[in-house]
């Protein structure tokens, strides 16, 4: 004998993992209707709306926007927060990734302790629980942004840094446009000459040229740490997207 039983979602409760515990910091946001509206609109763009943040039970005023690249087309996807009077785990703007592709939320606090100890420098992260209009939206990852404030607050020089979009060619070969796959972040002047050259260098170097040619545009030590501590961690976004290119100084490669 077998039977079927219906119950009423409203019988179900919500669950708030963070509802009877202190420990995970919790950012309540308020969009009006017609502004989460446009949000939810423009989620594949990069459409920005007034939010209200309840943080520490402190009222912070900011804007709000969708971020990401596979995130925007999940329920649940990730924002890039501005504040303009406070500030929400020591930063005024951040990222608040959804982590969609690790539902541990341990590889970004893996891979930060494994790329500190090589003496890499690394963004901050912390775990925050998210609550949309009156909506629990679940755990996320609070990302210090990688930007100018990112180099001063450590006092590290910075000559130039080029952001890495979604699924970027390394390569100027088949009509590669590498306006569409590389952001110039420092100094904001759209110049991308320097980055032009060195995937030239790329496309033209003989192999058993390689260590010695591409010096010129990168540290190769460097970059061989960085990339056999990725593939150890089968980190392989870290080759494609997110990531960016730096350098300290106009000598520096």
């Amino acid at each position: 004998m077998s039977a079927i039983s219906f119950f009423s979602c409203e019988t179900i409760p919500e669950f708030n993992p963070v509802k009877e515990q202190k420990t995970l910091p919790v950012i309540e946001a308020q969009i009006d209707n017609d502004n989460y509206q446009m949000l939810l609109e423009n989620r594949l763009g990069n459409t920005n709306v007034p939010v209200k943040l309840l943080y520490n039970e402190r009222l912070i005023n900011g804007n709000i926007e969708p971020s990401g690249a596979g995130s925007r087309y999940f329920s649940k996807w990730s924002y890039l927060v501005r504040t303009s009077n406070g500030i929400i785990e020591n930063q005024n703007t951040f990222n608040l990734s959804a982590q969609i592709y690790d539902r541990t939320f341990t590889k970004t606090t893996l891979a930060s302790y494994i790329f500190a100890a090589m003496g890499f420098p690394l963004f901050n992260s912390s775990e925050i629980f998210l609550i949309l209009n009156n909506k629990n939206k679940g755990i996320y990852k609070l990302l210090e942004r990688v930007d100018r404030d990112f180099f001063t607050k450590r006092q590290l020089p910075v000559y130039e840094l080029i952001k890495v979009r979604f699924d970027a060619k390394f390569s100027l070969e088949g009509l590669n446009n590498i306006y569409t796959s590389f952001d110039k972040e420092i100094p904001d002047d759209n110049n991308l000459n320097n980055l032009a050259e060195f995937m030239h260098a790329l496309d033209t170097t003989r192999t058993e040229n390689l260590l010695t040619q591409l010096n010129r545009y990168l540290d190769i030590n460097n970059y061989l740490r960085y990339h056999a501590a990725s593939v150890v961690m089968m980190c392989v976004d870290g080759f494609t997207n997110n990531m960016y290119l730096y350098r300290s100084s106009s000598e520096s490669p």
